[in-house]
């Protein structure tokens, strides 16, 4: 079931959001995506490459993998990530065969996530 949600913008109107289930009802009661734990390292503590180091500004590998699904993006395309970090987004393109690439300021930064995407993994 949809639900909506009116918000002000910026100019004083109004704005009408929809929140759409992205799934049919599960058995376990959870028909729409969580995203609440995207922003965080939460996910990403059990998965393989992605739980190497902990970074406090990392964010979820299924906020990627939503970002790919919601956008369509296959193998064939590229991805580009202008803020690397420990390379979340690169690892989780790498697992979809999707080509990508990014910037990241920070040199030790980089060096993990150099470490993560030259892992070859299944």
């Amino acid at each position: 079931m949809a639900t909506t949600q009116t918000v002000l913008n910026s100019d004083g109107g109004e704005e009408i959001l929809h929140r759409r289930p992205l799934a049919p009802q599960s058995s376990g009661g959870a028909s729409e995506l969580d995203i609440s734990q995207f922003g965080t390292f939460a996910d990403s503590k059990g998965a393989p490459i992605h739980r190497w180091f902990q970074y406090p500004a990392g964010f979820s590998f299924r906020a990627v993998e939503y970002a790919l699904d919601t956008f369509g993006i296959r193998p064939g395309q590229r991805v580009y990530d202008p803020f690397t970090g420990t390379g979340t987004t690169e690892v989780t393109c790498k697992g979809r065969g999707v080509s990508s690439g990014g910037t990241e300021a920070h040199p030790f930064v980089v060096r993990i996530a150099q470490t993560k995407v030259r892992w070859d993994y299944d």
